[in-house]
């Protein structure tokens, strides 16, 4: 769970589109520019999949059963869930192996699956 205040910014182009993340640790300069028209920062869940690759908040992940699932936030919970078509679980109560395959910038089209 080191790579628990670990974040990411999605980085977009002048028309939208999804160019890059940038890699932040708690404590890291965060300069104004970034924030502009740019994503939210997206927190690491502090798990890693089978492969050793930190999750991040809307990271797309298979299941050990190739379930496609989305980590996602909950507000009125206050923490980080993997969601699928048929259920949510909270992040804390993760048992299971999972991949990351992709994210909602890259692989949108993997949750329509």
């Amino acid at each position: 769970m080191e790579d628990r205040f670990k974040f990411r910014i999605p980085m977009f182009s002048d028309k939208g589109n999804f160019c890059e993340f940038q890699y932040l640790e708690l404590g890291d300069w965060i300069e104004c520019s970034l924030a502009g028209s740019n994503g939210e920062p997206e927190q690491c869940t502090g798990y890693k999949d089978n492969k050793g690759i930190s999750v991040y908040h809307n990271d797309i992940v298979k299941s050990y059963n190739d379930e496609v699932c989305l980590i996602d936030w909950d507000d009125e919970y206050g923490c980080l869930f993997i969601n699928s078509k048929d259920n949510s679980h909270p992040m804390s109560n993760l048992d299971f192996k999972f991949e990351v395959i992709g994210n909602i910038y890259q692989n949108k089209d993997l949750l329509n699956a």
